[in-house]
């Protein structure tokens, strides 16, 4: 029972880091629809990527958790959208780079550095309240 909370708390602790990566990333707020897209592709990368990361180094320091998932989940989604937007076309002719292939992998790469922040505020606030759940666990247990 309790590591079925764990991995509960894990995924909602990786869920409130993609909504806040997102909030972060300049290209939700500026490309509208796109936006939703961004939330998407971070929700999945966050609780795909980020909770079995995370989950499997809950017994670690905190800051052994937070580089691990974020550099985890940054490296994979920033080497995809990179390797989406740089892909050339299949289509014969002349080719023009559109301003939108250089700034939104940078905009990523920047969501992603500042993405650090979030993912250590969220990462304590889910070690403090499994922490807390083991310690009541541990009483109730005692005193039975």
């Amino acid at each position: 029972m309790r590591n079925k909370k764990q991995i509960s708390d894990s995924i909602m602790c990786m869920t409130k880091c993609s909504v806040a990566a997102s909030a972060l990333n300049l290209t939700t707020w500026l490309f509208g629809i796109m936006g939703l897209y961004i939330v998407l592709f971070n929700l999945l990368a966050y609780i795909v990527l980020g909770t079995p990361v995370y989950y499997f180094l809950r017994k670690k320091k905190l800051e052994i958790q937070t580089l691990a998932v974020w550099l985890t989940v940054n490296i994979i989604s920033i080497s995809t959208i990179t390797c989406f937007f740089l892909m050339p076309s299949g289509e014969p002719g002349p080719h023009c780079i559109s301003p939108f292939v250089l700034i939104l992998p940078v905009a990523f790469i920047l969501a992603g550095i500042l993405s650090i922040f979030p993912i250590r505020h969220f990462c304590r606030k889910a070690k403090k309240k499994m922490e807390f759940d083991r310690e009541i666990e541990r009483s109730l247990e005692t005193n039975d």
